[in-house]
Order: C-alpha cells, then structure tokens, then sequence
C-alpha cells in the first residue's frame, strides 16, 4: 500500500508540478499574470506617451535593446551607470548614442508602486523595445518574460558589438556564433527602418574608401552626395536609414535596392550574394519581413548571449562555505510538508542531507559530483571534470542540490560568464550562489570553483588525423591502447565467396573478406579451455554454417547443442544475456523483447553450461524512481565472444585468448549475406529464421518479404582481447553470481598478453577497448572520484562510470582531415543544438555530442576553404511498427538531429558567400531491397491481411534493409566498431551497457598519401555491396565528384525503390534518406513523399516525446508483437 501511494504521489507531482516548470532561462509568456498582473499595461502606457511626445525615440529603445541582448545577453547591464571602480557598458563610445534611459526609468517608477521588486528592468527594456514596433506601424507580437537583471556592466565587453564596417560574411559569421542564421541577421538589421545614422559611422564610404575607389563602390552616386552633404554639419550630423524616419516598414530593405544604405554594414546585405535574394524578399513583402522580424527579437530575446564553446572544459568542484541545514530554503514550506507525509506515509524515516552538484552549459548537463551525505552545511567534494564541448552558452552554470528518494531539491545555482573562459586562462574563484530568482541566498552561500577551457582549435590533434604510430590514443580512458594487435574486420553474418572484387591495397595486395560467424563456429569447435559470452540475446535454436558451398564437419548443430557439447567436454562456457526485466509477471516468460532470455536460461539448466540472466541493475545509491527506470528500461547491450585459441598454423601447444566485439548478436534475424534477399532465401537459410518485426502477425507461412540485416563485427587478437576477457570478467564478478571464472594464470598453455605481430609488420594493429557501463554492471570500479579520474572513469551523483565510447567518437571526429564515413541504427542527439521551439530538450535529454561535433567539422573546412564530407547510413525507420508513437516520436528526433546539422553548414556556406548544395558535405543514406519474382521461389500457405503493410511490400516486392551497424570510419586510416548506437542511451554511460573497439594500421596513415590499408579496403567492400559497384572516385571519398557521385547513384536506387513499377532487381541497395534540404536547412518532404513506401508512416516523425515514455511505449507496443523488439537491440 505505502508503494501504491509512493507512485500516485510522484504522478500527481508530474501532473501538477508540470505547468510549473520553466527551463534554466526561466522564461514565460505570463510571467507576471500572478505576481504582477498589470505589468505590461503600466509599461505600454508609459512608452506610448513618451513616444506621442517624440516619437523619435522607439528607434532609440530598439536599438537600446539590442545592445543590451549582444553583450551579456538581455540583462539590463546596459542601464547600469558607471562607478568610480568600473567604467560600464553605457559609457562606451558605441552607446554613447542611446536614447530612451528616462522612458526605462518612469516604467520602473510606475511598477515599483504597484508590485515592488518583481519586475526587472531586464524585462521593462525587452517590452518596451517591443511597443515601440508595435507604435511605429510595426508587427505585435508576444515575447518571453523572466529575465534577471544582471550585475556585470563593464566597458570593455562592447567589442562584442557589431560595428558599422562589417561585411555580410563577417555579419552572418558574428551573428552565427550567437546562434543565428543569415535570414534572423538580414531581418534584425530591418529594425534601422527607424532612426539615424551619424556621419562618424559612414563618412569612410565617402572618400578614401580603398586602394582602388574612393568612394565605396557599392553606394548610389547621387545617394553618396546626399551623404557629403550631410556630413558638412560634422560628425554628428544625423542621416534617416530610409525615407519613413519614424515608421517601422519595409522601405529599409527598398532603400537598399536602390544602393542606399546609409551605413557600410547595410549597404553589404544587398551586395552580397549571400543575403540579395532574402533583401529582395523583405523589400517585396513586408508581411514576410515583420514574421521574421518578430521571431528573430524573441529569439535575441532568450539567446543572445550564448556564444559557442568547443573543446575542452576542465574543471574542478571543491566546496561550498556554507548552507542551511535544511537545504538553503530551496524546498519551500509545500516540499517539507510533502516530504514530511512521504516520510510517514512510505516509512522512509528522516531524510538525511545529501549534496551534490552539477556543472551545465545551458540546457546540457555535463558533469554532476557524488552526494556528500551528513555535510549540509559545508559540503566539499574537491571533483575534478574533464568536459568535452560543443555548446552554445552564456555561463558555466553549477547547481546545488539536496538529494531525496523522489528526486531533488535546488538548493542554488552559481554562474561563470563564458567570455571570462575564452582566453584559456584558468579561473579560480569563490563564486556567489544565486536563488531561483538570481538573488543572493540569505546565507551569503559561495561554491569554490576552478576552471579551464581549451579551444578545439588550440589542440595539436586538430584536424591532423594519426599523424604517426606514436599516437597514444583516446586519453582519460580506462583501457590503454595496445600495440602489436590483430584485427579482422567482418561485413555482415556472412560473404559468399567471390562476392568481393578485386580491392588493390598497399604494398600489392588485394583485399580479403573474413566470414563472422564461420569464425565464431570455429573459435568455439576449437576452445580448449574457456568460451565465455554476452549478448542482448542469444538464441540456441539458431545455426552458424549456412552456405551450402562452404559447409563445415558438424555445421548443421545449432549453436545451443554446440556449446553444451563442448562444455560436456570440460571446457568453461560462461554466459551472461540481457534479462529483460519486468514487473509484468504474465508476460516474464516471453519477454516483453522477444529476446528468448527465459527459453535460453531454461534450456541450459542441467547441462554444464552457465547460463546467466543478468538484468540491467544500477549503481548504488540512486533514487528509488532512478533505479526503477534503470532495471526495466535499459539493457546490456553488449555482444562478445571470448575464447582460447590455438596459434596460428598449429605449431606450438600454446593457446591465446581472442575476442570477438561488435553489433551482431548470436540470435535469430542476424543471418544475412551481402545479398540481402527477402524472398529468395526463405525455403533455405532463412526458412527456420524468419524475422519480420515490422508487420504485426508476420510468419514464414504468409511469406516475405523477410527483414534483411546489415551489421558490422571484429575479431581482436593479441593485448586488446584480453581487455576483452576482462570486461567480462568484471561483468561476471558483479553480476554472474557464483566466481567459476577461470584462472588463467594456473594455466601453463596460455600466453599471458603479449603482441601477436612483430613491429615492423605492415599488417600489425594499434587497437584501444572503450565502453559504457557503470560500477552497477562492473565488479572492481573504485570508490572514490580521485581514484575514479585516475583509472579514466567518471564520477556521476551515484554511480562511478566508464562513457569513453563517446569520447572515442568526439576525438575521432576532431582528429579527421577528410571524410568520415558512419554506419549506424541511430543517430540522434546533441539536442541542446536543435532549432525548435514546440518542445523542451531538456525533456529529450539526448545530449552527447556526436552530432554537433560532425556539424562543427564541417563547418570548421568551409571556413578554412577545404573539402570535408561526412556519409552516414541509418536505417529507413527504427525497428518496430513505423506508425506506432515511439517509432514516429524516434523519427522526428532524427530529423531535429538532422536539421541542426545543415542549419549549420548552410549558415556556413552563406557566409563564405558559397551557392551550393548541403548534401555536398553532409549525406544521409538508408538501405533497401527490390526482387522481382522468380520461378522456384518458396510459395507460402497463407496471405496477408487484406489492405496490410505486409501486404502491400509482399506485392511491391520491396523491404527496408535494416542497418544494425555500429561503425565510423574516419579518413581511412581509423576504425570504431561496436555495439554502441548513437544515442543517448548507448554512449551516456549509466544506462545500456556497451562495448567498442577502435583501432588502426600504424603503417597506413593518411598522411603523405591516402591510406591504402585494411580499413580502406573493408569500406571500399561495403559501399561494393552497398552500390553494386566500384568506381574510382571511390577512392577520395573526400571530393565533390565522389559525393556527387554517391548521391546520383543512391538518388536514382531511391526512385526505383519508390516506384510503382518493378521491372528488375535493384542493382543497388544504398538510397537517399528521402528528405529534402531547404535554403536554411529546414529538412522537410521530398515532393509526393510523406510516407514511407507500403506505410502510412510519416517520414519526419511526428510528435515528440520523453525518452522514458518512449521507452515505455516501446515496451507496451512491442509486447503485442509476435516479435517484439527493444529499439537499441
């Protein structure tokens, strides 16, 4: 009953708390309905009479406003007046011009009687900027309210003001670091429809101009002589920007048509290629131009003072001097009161003091303390961070919080400007904790902070690729890189013979394909001593050797009978699979995934096998709703296979260990050939392995088209596997129950780790282990956060945890030189960079970096004026119905990832002044499959519903290729497979467990020349099978021609795979992701394309909702699935 009443409370609390909830900015449109109704009216009164007095000065509030906004963000500082210690933004040369200070004043005068101390000057300055449009025949329109005022005013940080000299590039490149686009930039500067100019900020245009004019080429020669004229009354001779002084329009932008712009930086937004065409829309239309204007001021309104932080962040967290012993006031009387009935009602007892803090960069959460339990009033923790970044933010935030069993309460939040960062200099300081109001706590709190910030720029590795063998690897890792590695690469379960053409590589050789699980078969027929896996699933029904041309003695046992048999032979099977964990007790047997978790423990009881479930438990000390989400919603996710094994040509009576890492589970639905047939293969390899999760009620009897699976996987030799072996082994110890484990030292025929190829073998591999997993998973992670930091983990508020999968990836990404090429069943996230308003990312929580840091390269080769292209292969849609919410809900978090990632670039190209397609630097693929009918094909007994999406693929004989793969390939020389998606789920650390490796050929560098090694030759191989050909672009995947290539070919795949006809196979699998790029990279439709081909499942997605509630809807979808599956699986 006390459980019953814990949940109903903390659904009542989301339901009630909810319309509360602001983000870190805190805004609202009714911010003021409750605590000072009459706000607004008592300031539009106040401007209007100002403005019937002289009418002048709404140019004067506008142009106030948006100095206040560019420099700190909308906080009021530029009211602040200068004192004798501090010489403030209003007295800088730049604001001298301001008008409008009294209008400010009296509003605050007027509000100060009503309701004392709630409105800030902030959100007086932002209105009144607003009326003063809508006074001048300008748009009305709502903002945000809830600004705070803020306390820094200093001179020197109007530099950061645009000055009149700047050209369109240098506007769209200083307003893009703020977040804008091209389009935002061009609209903001429309508000100089009212107001004037001094001659001191034109007169250079009028003579001396250059080296080769002197008058500014740009401006209308009689407009020129209107300027002279001006200027002969001095340098404060005033000059209206357009003819209508004191009326907000359009007739700015007609000016500028007719090369009248008053200012340098005006004139520049009609001469310029980049932004003509957006000067010509709003001279056109002042309907458009008042839209956008509107939205681009709310937009400063909430954003300005962001600026992009890319690199590196560290930073350390020390103590807090003081608190109140009952958590600072942060809870409030409501909380006490509810916690007390909590107390008494669940029988949790009192509630011990348990602070922790977390470091913020805006929305985004990067790095969060232990609790200090017992220490409420100085708590110290003395943390160390090593951040990676690449957010746009105003201020490192640092949030103090009171830990409870429902949740947390704000104690304080402390914040340190950003642009105090930018220098690299270390900042070491004692640092005001502020209230949810920006107010000093009543205790005087501070929070001892240090930091340091190292621009991506600044890092030697930047853009340098693996300059030499001496690369040390991924840093503040736990598993050091290893030398003297063998690694085999393997493109799906299987590659008939003589698929692959010939691939020349260095040194005369040609490319050869391994075969997955033919090695699997024999690395566990050949172990003598141990066989030790883990899986999202293993099924035992399923067998390996499958291709009758290369059949195998003892091929046709199924991979249960095969393990049983050779543990009956003494050797140690071990096995740890996913237990998917439910409180749902009709439906525990099946498993809501369909993993076959229950039927394989079951059918290994009584035999030698060990065969244990291992549910997905936290890490200690989590909250009770924490741990909860934990078990049930996340998985492990790892896929390996650890074996002993004779050496190589048989010689020696020494064994060694291998490992096998990658994304392919030893499951049903994994078997698949380069082929990928959906109809063909079903009265042979695939007639006992049917899988088609996508169509409710799809059975071999109604026939295909099956699922074909696309994966990646890795066979590991030397060092790096017996990181392997100790990843589970950790695992085993933490959640395998009884120690069976081997000990290999009392072996005397194993090798104890140690190089397997010489150092001067062209062939040798540097290889490095990276995971994400938490000491809730893992026996032996240390205690401490120093000791934490020194093994290369990361301390989180509960839990010690290994995340260097995505630090793998970010470091990958920024060393790239040329081209990045990723396989991946996902892709989404850095969503504090998505451009959207109709939800709250913070709600998403889908904060690695990954995408943004992909966005960044790019961005960062079109500003240097090199070629940079990245190719990334996703799957059609998640697997699973594509009409159901949580697929639709994924889709539309795609397509947010997506659109972020071309806003950038196209904000890019725009100022670089480059007219070209986005798709040129960045591509999305998806796979796909077309057979016509032939003769000999598997008939089935039954059809499928009437008017189904099965139905309709059946007879269009077309299916999605599903891309399972979890691969990036950067520049040719480096390599990450594994079983990580990118998403949050995989590469945040504390939630599905996973493994990867990422490695290279020391001897083939992309450095003097392109590399010419195995990872070249592997990817050459998959976009063989992907394209069903070859060509010699395909060598430098980094040129136009080559990416103009790819995308012509999977262009034309896509449209004969959306035909209505079929008059051959599909001579190709790789399909544009069909999606349309806009002219400021919205991703839309492509004409006549909503759905997916035989679905009524939109292609954007639709809607958005939590991650957790998409989790849970997978679940309840799914369960009601002949085949149900987890969307990470």
């Amino acid at each position: 009953m006390a459980m019953f009443f814990l949940f109903s409370l903390i659904l009542v609390m989301d339901i009630t708390v909810s319309g509360w909830r602001f983000g870190f900015d805190g805004l609202s449109m009714n911010y003021y309905m409750m605590n000072c109704p009459f706000a607004e009216g008592i300031i539009k009164d106040t401007v209007n009479r100002a403005l019937l007095s002289d009418p002048t000065l709404a140019a004067g509030l506008i142009r106030m406003h948006f100095h206040d906004c560019f420099i700190e963000g909308c906080d009021g500082s530029v009211l602040l007046d200068s004192t004798k210690d501090n010489k403030a933004e209003k007295d800088s040369p730049a604001n001298l011009s301001l008008r409008g200070y009294e209008i400010i004043d009296q509003a605050k005068e007027e509000l100060e009687k009503q309701c004392p101390g709630v409105v800030s000057c902030a959100d007086i300055l932002a209105m009144a900027a607003r009326d003063a449009v809508f006074f001048a025949g300008g748009p009305v329109y709502d903002i945000p309210k809830g600004r705070k005022d803020g306390r820094r005013s200093k001179i020197e940080d109007t530099i950061n003001l645009p000055p009149p000299t700047l050209n369109s590039s240098e506007l769209i490149r200083m307003f893009g670091k703020h977040g804008f686009t091209a389009q935002e930039m061009v609209a903001l500067s429309g508000g100089h429809t009212l107001g004037v100019a001094r001659c001191s900020s034109f007169k250079s245009r009028l003579s001396n101009f250059d080296t080769t004019n002197d008058v500014d080429p740009t401006l209308d020669r009689k407009f020129a002589k209107t300027l002279s004229k001006t200027c002969t009354a001095g340098d404060n001779a005033e000059q209206t920007f357009d003819s209508t002084r004191n009326s907000f329009d359009n007739d700015y932008y007609s000016a500028l048509r007719r090369e009248n712009g008053v200012l340098f930086s005006d004139q520049t937004l009609f001469a310029s290629a980049a932004t003509r065409g957006i000067v010509y829309g709003y001279a056109m239309n002042q309907a458009m131009f008042f839209l956008d204007f509107q939205q681009a001021m709310v937009k400063m309104g909430k954003k300005m003072a962001q600026i992009l932080l890319h690199g590196t962040l560290h930073v350390t967290i020390f103590e807090v001097d003081r608190l109140h012993g009952d958590g600072g006031g942060g809870g409030g009387h409501f909380f006490r009161k509810m916690m007390e009935n909590i107390e008494e009602t669940v029988g949790f007892g009192k509630g011990t003091p348990k602070i922790y803090a977390t470091i913020d960069l805006e929305k985004a959460r990067v790095g969060r303390t232990r609790m200090i339990e017992n220490e409420p009033n100085n708590p110290k923790w003395y943390e160390s961070f090593h951040l990676y970044c690449a957010h746009m933010a105003s201020n490192v935030i640092f949030t103090v919080k009171d830990d409870n069993p429902i949740g947390a309460t704000l104690i304080g939040r402390a914040y340190v400007p950003v642009h105090e960062l930018l220098e690299g200099e270390e900042v070491d300081r004692w640092v005001e904790i502020l209230d949810k109001d920006k107010n000093p706590t009543s205790e005087g709190s501070k929070i001892h902070v240090k930091l340091q910030y190292f621009d991506v720029f600044r890092d030697c590795n930047w853009a340098h690729g693996i300059r030499s063998s001496k690369y040390p690897g991924v840093p503040y890792t736990f598993y050091a890189q290893r030398t003297g590695c063998r690694v085999s690469l393997y493109q799906d379960a299987h590659v008939p013979d003589k698929f692959i053409p010939k691939i020349p590589l260095s040194g005369g050789k040609n490319y050869e394909p391994h075969r997955c699980w033919e090695d699997v078969f024999d690395a566990i027929i050949n172990a003598k001593h141990l066989i030790y896996i883990t899986g999202w699933s293993v099924y035992t029904e399923i067998a390996l050797i499958r291709d009758s041309r290369r059949q195998k003695s003892g091929g046709d046992v199924t991979l249960g009978e095969l393990l049983k048999k050779k543990a009956s032979e003494g050797i140690k099977v071990l096995m740890l699979v996913w237990d998917d964990r439910t409180s749902v007790g009709q439906l525990k047997k099946d498993g809501l995934m369909a993993t076959h978790d229950e039927e394989t423990e079951i059918y290994f009881q009584g035999t030698d096998v060990h065969c244990v479930l291992c549910p997905r438990n936290p890490d200690n000390g989590g909250s009770i709703i924490q741990d909860m989400q934990i078990s049930t919603m996340f998985t492990h996710h790892q896929k390996i296979v650890v074996v002993d094994s004779d050496m190589p040509g048989g010689e020696s009576q020494k064994r060694r260990i291998v490992s096998f890492v990658g994304g392919l589970d030893l499951c049903d639905g994994r078997y698949d050939t380069p082929f990928h047939s959906l109809f063909r293969t079903l009265d042979t390899a695939h007639h006992d392995d049917f899988h088609q999760p996508n169509f409710s009620g799809a059975a071999i009897t109604k026939g295909g088209p099956r699922e074909p699976w696309h994966d990646i996987h890795s066979r590991l030799e030397g060092p790096i596997a017996w990181d392997v072996l100790f990843n589970f082994e950790q695992r085993w110890k933490k959640q395998g129950g009884k120690n069976i484990l081997l000990n290999l030292r009392e072996l005397d025929d194993i090798i104890p780790p140690s190089p397997v190829m010489f150092p001067d073998d062209h062939e040798t591999w540097n290889v490095q282990l990276f995971r994400s997993i938490d000491g809730g998973a893992a026996f032996g992670f240390p205690e401490s956060p120093e000791e934490a930091a020194r093994a290369g983990l990361v301390s989180g508020k509960d839990n010690i945890i290994d995340r260097s999968i995505q630090d793998a990836y970010i470091n990958a990404i920024r060393r790239a030189k040329n081209f990045i090429y990723i396989e991946n069943q996902y892709f989404l996230g850095s969503c504090f960079g998505w451009h959207c308003e109709d939800i709250k990312v913070e709600d998403i929580g889908a904060l690695h970096l990954i995408p943004k840091e992909l966005s960044l390269k790019i961005v960062s080769k079109i500003e240097a004026g090199e070629r940079f292209t990245v190719y990334i292969v996703v799957p059609m849609w998640p697997e699973g119905i594509p009409e159901s919410a949580s697929v639709q809900a994924i889709l539309d978090w795609q397509r947010r990832t997506m659109e972020m990632m071309y806003k950038d670039i196209i904000q890019a190209l725009q100022a670089k002044g480059i007219e070209e397609d986005p798709r040129n630097y960045l591509t999305f693929f998806c796979l796909g499959n077309r057979e016509t009918k032939k003769s000999g094909e598997y008939e089935p007994s039954e059809k499928p519903e009437p008017d189904s999406n099965y139905l309709k693929a059946q007879e269009a004989r077309r299916f999605m290729i599903y891309v399972h793969t979890k691969m990036m390939i950067v520049d040719d020389e480096y390599i990450i497979v594994g079983s990580a998606n990118i998403n949050q789920r995989s590469m945040d650390g504390s939630r599905d467990s996973e493994i990867a490796m990422g490695a290279y050929q020391p001897y083939h560098l992309a450095t003097s020349r392109t590399a010419r090694g195995q990872i070249h030759g592997f990817r050459m191989a998959l976009w063989y099978e992907h394209l069903g050909m070859l060509d010699n672009t395909f060598f430098h995947p980094e040129t136009e021609e080559c990416i103009m290539k790819v995308n012509q070919i999977a262009d034309k795949y896509w449209d004969l795979y959306a035909s209505e006809n079929l008059e051959h196979d599909l001579p190709g699998h790789l399909l544009r992701y069909p999606i349309r790029i806009a002219s400021e990279g919205d991703v839309t439709e492509l004409p006549g394309t909503e759905f997916f081909p035989d679905t009524k499942a939109r292609i954007l997605g639709k809607g958005s909702i939590s991650e957790a509630e998409t989790l849970e809807r997978e679940r309840i979808e799914n369960a009601s699935l002949s085949q149900g599956v987890v969307k990470n699986c």
